[in-house]
């Protein structure tokens, strides 16, 4: 039997605005078919703790993987997850996104979490699973940080993965059509993250810790692909590119267009 990862995205905004949570998706994808996963989303369900309890007693997962933006997300979480340390004390917690990369050390201090990824987190936690479950060094996982002898450590950076290299979001592990909304674009549309990071280092953004001044982009092929998938599978009318940075390269946002 296949271990379950349980995969918990705090609520970030009011209803009927939910949107894909991409984030989550691109770490899922790297899974591929060794691990089962489940998707807790609070932006869909009243009670994302009650809910995170009952399918990790369900299925026996020890793990729970969370995003966490500052703001709404980390408002849910912090006592989300607190409870679900209460009640489920093996359960292991990891928390990945912008506010654990940037404040690591309080995450850990809190007591709740017991592990963060920081940064671009495909690889590292793809790393760190197939050692929780299978055994290996944990500890080695780059990216990661952890308590060890009452002292935070903060290990070593994974290497920048392009976007290319790493497998297409898993969309039938979710309820697509949840995440439809209309808006401005149309009236069926999804939405899509086409890079990761910013090669900016503005004082007052979030993103520089994340990506180190790095831009990650999908080819253009790639991206029209995506679309033309989500539009002949869900019927999409319009699409949100969500990037950080979307007109970085001039080239590729003209050829995006085009194949569009």
């Amino acid at each position: 039997m296949r271990p379950t990862i349980v995969f918990y995205n705090p609520i970030s905004t009011s209803p009927g605005k939910q949107r894909l949570p991409l984030s989550l998706l691109a770490i899922a994808a790297v899974l591929e078919d060794d691990y089962e996963v489940v998707f807790i989303d609070g932006n869909l369900i009243a009670d994302p703790a009650q809910a995170i309890a009952a399918k990790v007693r369900e299925t026996g997962a020890k793990l729970l993987a969370v995003t966490v933006m500052a703001g709404p997300q980390l408002r849910q979480a912090v006592p989300v997850c607190k409870q679900l340390k209460t009640e489920l004390p093996d359960l292991t917690i990891l928390w990945g996104g912008y506010f654990p990369t940037q404040h690591s050390d309080v995450v850990l201090n809190s007591g709740i979490v017991d592990y963060v990824i920081q940064g671009q987190g495909e690889a590292p936690f793809r790393q760190f699973v197939d050692a929780f479950f299978n055994g290996g060094a944990l500890h080695d996982t780059l990216s990661l940080v952890f308590r060890e002898n009452g002292s935070v450590k903060v290990n070593t950076r994974a290497p920048f993965v392009q976007l290319d290299q790493v497998p297409r979001y898993p969309y039938t592990k979710i309820d697509v059509p949840a995440y439809i909304n209309k808006s401005y674009l149309g009236n069926r549309v999804l939405s899509h993250h086409t890079s990761f990071g910013c090669p900016f280092a503005c004082s007052f953004c979030a993103v520089v810790a994340m990506s180190k001044q790095r831009w990650l982009s999908e080819s253009a092929a790639r991206v029209g692909e995506i679309v033309g998938h989500l539009h002949n599978t869900y019927a999409i009318d319009g699409l949100e590119f969500t990037d950080m940075d979307f007109f970085v390269n001039e080239g590729r946002t003209s050829e995006i267009a085009d194949r569009i």
